[in-house]
């Protein structure tokens, strides 16, 4: 698979210092990319909680249609913070 195809399948790619909300399970938290690959297909968030066994940051991988912890590869939610969320 190429990586057009891999960037047309992540909605709306994100990119280092891009604020974005985590859901892990049934908790979600504030977080913000702090790195990432070109195509986004492997990225590191970093945030202030203890989310699914890593404490203030996770490094996810983008597999089929979502991403996932690189651990347990268990599902991760990742999107776009709202900018008018306070």
């Amino acid at each position: 698979m190429t990586d057009h195809v891999f960037r047309r399948a992540i909605p709306g790619p994100v990119a280092v210092g891009d604020a974005v909300r985590v859901t892990f399970g049934e908790l979600t938290v504030a977080a913000r990319v702090v790195v990432a690959s070109a195509n986004a297909r492997s990225i590191a968030v970093e945030f202030e909680a203890i989310l699914g066994g890593y404490v203030g940051m996770m490094p996810l991988a983008w597999v089929d249609d979502h991403y996932e912890d690189l651990v347990t590869h268990t599902p991760v939610r990742v999107a776009r913070a709202d900018p008018g969320a306070g």
